[in-house]
């Protein structure tokens, strides 16, 4: 029988391929679509590495109707979807990830991350649009920056961009326009497309600082905090942070300011502010040396015992002077690390902004070597001084009041009257409100700077606000109700400041409204023409 060869020349061109093999395409499909559910035209796709290294793709962008269909070598990755810039999408920069890629492998539907879209146009003080100003945007609950897309002005000044939805603080730096101009940050609240217009950045001035130890060493990574010295505000200064030869300048406008030089942790140095100093031209703040100082570090909680986040370290010497610290906000678990000079310091602990919890603070704390610290926040607001029979002192004709309300009054059917607290202490956003007074009374609101544990008969009612007594304000009831501050008052704490009664961080205050009830509900003695409501404490 006779055998079937191939042609030499065939069978030198197969053999090769037989011994490698033939090699295999893997793609990646799917769709993008927006909030809408409709499919993004020419998303662009890019694919990262476990390394964070930029794969080479083929055919990696959206067709008209969303779907993509991408060539991509066998692996595992982070896909990064780039939709256009409005008005074509108003959708960000989404990833999904880690995706296991082999043969084909379909990731279905995926629904863009949807923004808004935000315009506007940059100018420099002469009113002419300034090219290539950098624009970042920072979540303004967490502080996490968000990826954009289309994140420079254009040649006139102006951009277009898709921004994320809800509070943000949006940022501009022109260091790469070539003028000397000062950043902007600014604050906003997205829930639609917005158009900002015609946004003027000021002249700029360089600030520059040399940061060394108390050895000469320089010290790199230290950043500079600028604050605005009228009013504590943090101004939005990028590139302030020390090079490896201890080196830094930033941009500012004209004014005011303190300088605040934060090392990293790991150095061991105590915080250093420089200021207040006023800035109208090009400045050195010269030579910034830095103190060696001692770690203190701890764990805040509430009573309760849960950890509490956000809290704020805050140190005072002993001649009440704030010792500026760096590092000093609790993280999610509750626990700080900071850096401060010897000395003998009142270290207090404030909550997170808007917190049910008060402040605590511990005195005489002396530092000479790494220190532990811990704090315990107690409630803000608690009630107290019930005429409900509770108190060692009765209401003096047996009117006792519903379950945690004052003494009853004249009114028909009487519980007592309430008082209660809403808001917070950090910052003084308290608000008192009594109700169930007499319709028209005449009220007093009350702070007292000690409790009367026992209660002292007062009208037809029980007081237990005690020591330094002071009259925040007086207020007519309107169907029996009213609340300090109102309109044109000032917030609490800053009226006992006015009253001469300063309150300290971490101190308690005692609160009561008394209220004119001229019907003479209790018999004199002991009663009167006034009641009382029940107390609120309140820890500043």
């Amino acid at each position: 029988m006779k055998k079937c060869r191939l042609p030499r020349g065939i069978l030198a061109a197969v053999l090769p391929l037989l011994a490698v093999g033939v090699a295999r395409a893997d793609f990646l499909d799917g769709r993008c679509v927006n909030a809408q559910s409709q499919g993004v035209a020419a998303v662009n796709i890019d694919a990262l590495d476990g390394g964070g290294n930029s794969v080479s793709l083929s055919n990696d962008s959206t067709d008209a109707n969303g779907f993509f269909h991408v060539t991509i070598p066998a692996g595992t990755f982070t896909i990064i979807f780039k939709p256009p810039a409005p008005p074509a999408s108003t959708s960000m920069w989404t990833e999904i990830g880690p995706i296991n890629v082999s043969g084909t492998t379909n990731v279905g539907t995926i629904q863009l991350n949807q923004g808004v879209d935000l315009s506007g146009r940059i100018l420099n003080p002469s009113s002419a649009g300034v090219p290539n100003v950098d624009i970042d945007i920072v979540d303004a609950a967490t502080g996490t920056m968000f990826e954009l897309l289309n994140d420079r002005t254009d040649a006139s000044g102006n951009f277009r961009l898709a921004a994320p939805f809800g509070p943000i603080e949006l940022r501009f730096d022109p260091a790469p326009s070539g003028q000397t101009l000062a950043p902007l940050a600014m604050p906003l609240n997205l829930s639609g497309a917005t158009n900002l217009g015609n946004l003027q950045l000021a002249q700029g001035f360089v600030v520059g600082a040399i940061v060394r130890r108390t050895n000469n060493n320089p010290v790199a990574d230290v950043d500079v905090d600028t604050e605005v010295a009228a009013t504590g505000a943090d101004l939005y200064t990028p590139g302030d942070n020390t090079n490896g030869s201890g080196v830094v300048d930033f941009v500012v406008p004209a004014g005011t300011y303190t300088f605040e030089f934060c090392a990293p942790l790991s150095e061991g140095l105590a915080t250093r502010v420089i200021g207040p100093t006023a800035i109208n031209s090009n400045t050195s703040l010269g030579v910034v040396i830095m103190q060696n100082g001692f770690l203190m570090s701890g764990h805040v909680q509430s009573q309760a015992g849960a950890s509490v986040s956000g809290a704020t370290v805050s140190l005072r010497d002993g001649s009440g002077a704030i010792v500026p610290t760096c590092h000093d906000h609790t993280d999610a678990s509750g626990n700080y690390a900071t850096v401060v000079p010897p000395g003998t310091f009142t270290v207090c602990f404030l909550p997170p902004n808007d917190s049910p919890l008060g402040a605590s603070c511990t005195s005489n704390v002396t530092v000479s070597g790494p220190t532990t610290v811990n704090g315990t926040l107690p409630a803000a607001i608690v009630q107290f001084c019930a005429g409900d029979g509770s108190l060692a002192t009765a209401c003096p004709c047996s009117n006792f009041g519903g379950a945690g309300r004052g003494c009853a009054n004249s009114n028909a059917g009487s519980t007592g009257a309430l008082l209660v607290a809403s808001g917070s202490t950090y910052p003084d956003t308290v608000l008192l409100s009594a109700s169930g007074m007499r319709p028209t009374a005449l009220c007093i609101f009350l702070q007292g700077n000690a409790l009367v544990s026992a209660g002292v008969l007062f009208g037809d009612g029980v007081r237990c606000t005690g020591g330094t007594l002071k009259r925040l304000g007086s207020k007519i009831a309107v169907a029996g109700a009213s609340s300090y501050p109102q309109a044109g008052d000032l917030p609490i704490r800053q009226r006992s400041t006015q009253l001469g009664d300063v309150i300290p961080t971490g101190a308690t205050r005692y609160y009561q409204t008394y209220y004119r009830d001229a019907a003479a509900f209790c018999p004199d003695p002991p009663g009167g023409t006034i009641n009382i409501t029940n107390g609120t404490r309140l820890v500043w």
